[in-house]
């Protein structure tokens, strides 16, 4: 038994950890490493033949559960009880960790069988949880999830045409200082959350910039994005990728989704060859190249456009 966590548990014997022989009279050796176990060895009982070897990465500390569960009355789930209660029933915790519990990174990687990436969660298994530097599985059923890092984006729109294929909108994530390309997980996409829709990015491109940091861009369909319900507001897109130690990054940026084409077009000709357009209103948001100036580039880049990036 490896990287588990044994707390108030009810052996036959022992409280904990109860070694006996097997049905057909065969004494039992069992090995416990890298587990919390309540009450340590003391709390373990082993029949007379068999064999429990007991090792020192083993610890006894309160896991620290976000609910542990409890006793509680049949007829009244709010009357705690004893065990033995002839009501008793139990009630299920939360076997979560919390971020101060000893068994965050404690556990044996070795153990892990290969492929297992994730743990009873879907999450990923193995990650950084005390921020040391170092991924090292947890103890129990639940890794601690490592918190999200948020990074600058811009997403950059082009030539806008919802109903147009192999054309992109393409957000630019820039790491901080500290990482490589290789912390970049590729094998999973990137996606955007927009009004609650995920898009998942069609292409990912990893690469040192002329700043020497690490910058991802994914490029989105942007058929995909244009379908996403909207009232032609203002709104925020998130994009998120996730990093090769299980960490999740994410940027945001606030865009203008506009799928009245009829109604902007006649702001558009309202403003024709207007100067001095700024921030924040950029000539009613038809400067789309924010060149101070509405001319024919802007009417190129509109050409059906659904979205406009909101500049301060």
């Amino acid at each position: 038994m490896r990287n588990s966590i044994i707390w108030e548990n009810s052996a036959n014997y022992g409280n904990e950890i109860y070694v006996a022989y097997l049905s057909w009279q065969r004494p039992t050796k069992m090995t416990v490493s890298y587990c919390n176990v309540q009450g340590g060895v003391a709390q373990t009982y082993v029949e007379n033949n068999c064999t429990l070897n007991w090792q020192d990465s083993n610890i006894n500390y309160d896991p620290n559960f976000i609910s542990s569960g409890f006793w509680m009355d049949v007829n009244d789930h709010n009357l705690p009880v004893e065990p033995n209660h002839p009501n008793a029933i139990w009630s299920g915790g939360d076997y979560h960790l919390l971020a101060d519990s000893n068994c965050i990174d404690a556990g044996d990687n070795s153990a892990v069988p290969p492929g297992l990436t994730t743990d009873l969660d879907g999450n990923p298994r193995i990650v950084d949880g005390n921020n040391d530097g170092n991924s090292v599985v947890d103890m129990g059923a639940y890794e601690f999830p490592i918190p999200p890092l948020e990074v600058a984006m811009k997403f950059t729109p082009q030539a806008l045409n919802p109903g147009s294929k192999g054309r992109w909108v393409k957000a630019h994530l820039v790491l901080p200082e500290g990482f490589l390309p290789e912390d970049v997980n590729t094998n999973e996409p990137l996606w955007a959350d927009l009004m609650g829709v995920r898009i998942d990015a069609n292409d990912v491109n990893v690469f040192v910039n002329e700043d020497g940091l690490i910058e991802i861009e994914a490029a989105f369909s942007r058929r995909d994005l244009c379908g996403a319900e909207t009232d032609g507001s203002t709104t925020d897109v998130t994009v998120t990728g996730r990093l090769t130690s299980g960490q999740y990054f994410y940027g945001t940026d606030t865009i203008k989704i506009i799928n009245k084409t009829f109604e902007y077009l006649g702001v558009l000709a309202s403003h024709w060859l207007e100067g001095g357009c700024g921030a924040p209103d950029w000539c009613g948001g038809v400067d789309l190249d924010h060149n101070s100036a509405v001319d024919f580039l802007d009417f190129a880049l509109f050409d059906g456009c659904c979205i406009e990036v909101i500049r301060q």
